[in-house]
């Protein structure tokens, strides 16, 4: 276990870092999407 922890730990890090980062994303396609209905 102990091991094998420090690489559970960075797999999590990645896929929560991967989520963060898809999301924003998304929201700034969403906020491009709303400037560009404003004007």
């Amino acid at each position: 276990m102990a091991t094998r922890y420090p690489d559970d730990l960075s797999k999590t890090q990645a896929a929560y870092t991967k989520n963060i980062t898809e999301e924003m994303i998304l929201k700034s396609k969403d906020v491009l999407k709303w400037v560009k209905r404003q004007f």
